[in-house]
């Protein structure tokens, strides 16, 4: 038989010594080492999610300072997910503007269930999501 290596899946002991038995002979570079000088370079994505008018553009609009995103008083003025670069006290930020969620039964509109999807996809790639109420 060979080496005999304990393992236990119950508990996941040895585990990790046998997946990296396994993976010697590939000679894969170690993936932490890769991905902290990767997350050193990468901002921070802040995604803001939340209900239609509830004031995510005018949020994001009043931490740059200027008046960068559409904001309007009418329901629907923020269709598709808007990245916008930020830098504060040196950390660089992604802040991403997502269209109004609304409750399932009350989207009807393919454009309004398309901004749906790419809000959700939004959320799903931020590292930090902020849902206004």
């Amino acid at each position: 038989f060979g080496d005999v290596h304990g393992v236990s899946a119950a508990h996941g002991q040895g585990m990790r010594d046998l997946v990296e038995l396994a993976l010697a002979p590939l000679n894969l570079a170690d993936p932490d080492d890769e991905e902290d000088e990767d997350d050193v370079n990468k901002p921070i994505k802040l995604a803001v999610a939340g209900r239609p008018n509830v004031g995510k553009s005018t949020l994001i609009n009043t931490w740059l300072g200027e008046e960068r995103l559409v904001a309007f008083d009418m329901p629907g003025t923020t269709r598709d997910a808007i990245s916008v670069p930020f830098e504060r006290n040196g950390q660089r930020f992604e802040l991403i503007d997502t269209a109004g969620l609304r409750r399932k039964g009350l989207v009807f509109e393919a454009i309004e269930k398309f901004s749906v999807v790419k809000t959700l996809q939004a959320i799903e790639s931020a590292n930090v999501v902020l849902l206004l109420l």
